[in-house]
């Protein structure tokens, strides 16, 4: 398990996702327009079918509900070897979003980590959530933590000292003590200018 953990910790996914998505989308619309192809004689005649009015007057003066009558299509068989495309093409696909549900839950595992915060809870919601547990997260770690100016790491709200680095993680206002951001420019207690 420990291995795992580690191989999951020093994975770059920023860099992963930049390559995945794209590659993905590609494949989805190449794979896409070759299942076009294909299957261009079944689309043909089910889009030649589809437009024969003469059918869906006959049809509805007869009282058959909506969706009868392509009962009786006369649709060519896929050739097998379109057959074995897109069965390979739908399986790739599933294998991929598979990859992209998995590497989304680790990636929030990471950044759950990394925050101080609870990565199983948070694997855990990625598996069931995915892209729902992430804004989830975002929202929830900047309601609680905040980043250290100096080393980056995520500190937990209100501390005066990053626990990494030591840098100060806020202001003391020199009139009223009211404790302020780094970057504030005047104190929200008192408003008099932070020097």
């Amino acid at each position: 398990m420990e291995k795992i953990k580690n191989k999951v910790m020093k994975v770059d996914y920023s860099k992963f996702f930049k390559r995945f998505i794209p590659l993905a989308i590609i494949f989805l619309l190449l794979g896409g327009a070759v299942a076009g192809f294909v299957l261009r004689t079944q689309i043909s005649e089910v889009a030649s079918y589809l437009n024969e009015t003469e059918y869906v007057d006959v049809h509805e003066i007869q009282g058959e509900e909506e969706g009868d009558g392509y009962k009786d299509i006369a649709i060519t068989e896929p050739s097998e070897g379109a057959d074995a495309f897109i069965t390979i093409y739908v399986l790739i696909l599933g294998a991929l979003f598979c990859i992209y549900w998995l590497m989304t839950a680790a990636c929030l595992y990471k950044s759950a980590h990394s925050s101080k915060m609870n990565g199983l809870f948070w694997l855990l919601c990625g598996l069931c959530g995915n892209i729902f547990a992430v804004l989830a997260f975002m929202v929830v770690r900047s309601l609680i933590r905040q980043r250290c100016i100096e080393c980056g790491h995520w500190q937990m709200k209100g501390r005066w000292h990053c626990t990494e680095c030591g840098a100060a993680m806020n202001k003391v206002c020199p009139e009223c003590g009211g404790t302020c951001d780094l970057n504030d420019r005047y104190c929200s207690r008192c408003g008099k200018p932070l020097d």
